[in-house]
């Protein structure tokens, strides 16, 4: 029953992993959709707090795509591992194909379903309903997705870089004051290898806003037109990001964002 804990394991982190995403993009969103702006509110216990109240079972659902993926995936290598002495090529080159194409489909959902968790946190839908709202939404403005997330990519990857170097530096000064240490080397390559992951997990939460942000820009900008329906974006974000003044007040929204109103 070894295999039975596993999965439940696996599940279970991708579960926290989902609810972790959709309660920092709530945050974010309420924040974006917000017009007046409350110092005494608390986005982030109001964001937690709608996830486990009405989006569980969108979280348990996005996991569980992404668990039978992995452990198709894993099922897959095993599989490999198990013909690595055979001689039937054929075989290995289906196996191989078949590892490469799940791999990618794994990226590819994990993506989508940032994206539909974000959606989820903004306009209550349900999974399958967000997610084909964010793949379209993300189609439209698909040249802006790819120049925000490469330049955001490049910034937090740069940041990471900063905090291990600084990281590594300080170590290396408190190493060299401690004469009866040997084999400095590796302590600091441990203390830069911490110091990785460790940036890692704390920029991964603006990375999780930034696709928020972007997101919730391209919902703003298609349900609204700025003249009768004025946009949530601030000014300083309209001079960033350059809009065409386009009449949709013919184009009335689907729903209203729900964090506008909590």
């Amino acid at each position: 029953m070894w295999w039975y804990h596993l999965l439940g394991l696996l599940w279970t982190s991708q579960f926290l992993i989902a609810c972790q995403h959709t309660a920092i993009a709530g945050a974010a969103a309420s924040v974006y959709f917000t017009r007046e702006h409350s110092c005494c509110k608390s986005h982030v216990g109001q964001s937690i707090w709608r996830v486990m109240r009405y989006h569980v079972g969108s979280m348990a659902f996005g996991s569980l795509i992404v668990t039978l993926l992995k452990v198709i995936r894993g099922v897959i290598s095993y599989i490999q591992r198990k013909l690595k002495s055979k001689r039937n090529s054929l075989v290995r080159f289906l196996l191989c194909c078949m590892s490469c194409c799940f791999w990618c489909l794994e990226k590819f959902m994990i993506f989508i379903n940032k994206q539909a968790y974000v959606e989820i946190s903004i306009f209550g839908y349900s999974f399958c309903t967000a997610a084909r709202k964010a793949f379209k939404i993300l189609l439209k403005n698909v040249l802006l997705v790819m120049s925000i997330n490469s330049v955001g990519a490049f910034c937090l990857f740069v940041a990471k870089l900063c905090v291990v170097l600084g990281a590594g530096l300080l170590g290396l000064y408190l190493l060299r004051r401690q004469e009866e240490l040997h084999y400095s080397n590796i302590v600091l390559l441990t203390i830069c290898v911490f110091s990785y992951f460790i940036a890692s997990t704390f920029i991964s939460v603006y990375k999780m806003v930034i696709d928020t942000l972007v997101i919730c820009f391209c919902e703003d900008k298609a349900r609204h037109n700025g003249k009768d329906k004025p946009y949530f974006m601030s000014s300083r974000l309209k001079r960033c990001l350059t809009i065409e003044q386009e009449n949709n007040s013919s184009a009335a929204p689907e729903r209203a964002p729900l964090v506008s109103a909590l």
